[in-house]
């Protein structure tokens, strides 16, 4: 038997079937479980369960409605990098802080890459990949817990430098 399960948040399932050649399938509560087609099912259909029954193609499933939980935002930063000389690696470090309206800075995450070497006849912009900070409303420093709940102002600063050098040091 093919079985397609859908979970809520400890709410009821409605299932309704919209196949017109043939019936909706019965589902019987038999002292906490059901039979569907003769196939012993632990639990009533509204715990998710949606059955499809032989030749059945096509149903609807209605979900209760749901509120998100865990919300956050996704920050994407992009950059190029001026005047690269050749053979030469750069290390990069981003930093992303979260500012409140006293103006004090709070952390919210730090990522350091290392730009390959190009091998160009001479100095070049090189553009960065694209680097992502997911930043989750759960640490939000105006207390709120939702994207609804007002704006979120962030500062990114980056610094770089070569990783090779021909410099020696005595």
């Amino acid at each position: 038997m093919d079985t397609i399960e859908f979970r809520g948040m400890d709410s009821p399932i409605e299932t309704v079937s919209t196949a017109t050649a043939s019936p909706v399938a019965s589902v019987e509560n038999h002292g906490g479980g059901s039979s569907y087609q003769g196939h012993s099912c632990p639990e009533n259909p509204e715990n998710g369960h949606v059955y499809y029954s032989r030749c059945e193609d096509a149903k609807t499933h209605s979900m209760p409605d749901m509120y998100l939980t865990n919300t956050g935002r996704v920050l994407d930063v992009t950059m190029t990098l001026k005047r690269i000389c050749p053979c030469r690696r750069v290390a990069v470090g981003l930093l992303v802080s979260e500012v409140d309206q006293a103006g004090n800075e709070y952390s919210r995450g730090f990522k350091a890459i290392t730009v390959p070497a190009h091998y160009n006849s001479g100095c070049c912009d090189i553009e960065m990949p694209r680097t992502r900070f997911i930043l989750p409303e759960d640490l939000r420093v105006d207390g709120g817990t939702s994207m609804c709940d007002g704006s979120r102002h962030f500062i990114v600063r980056t610094e770089a430098h070569y990783v090779d050098s021909s410099v020696t040091m005595p």
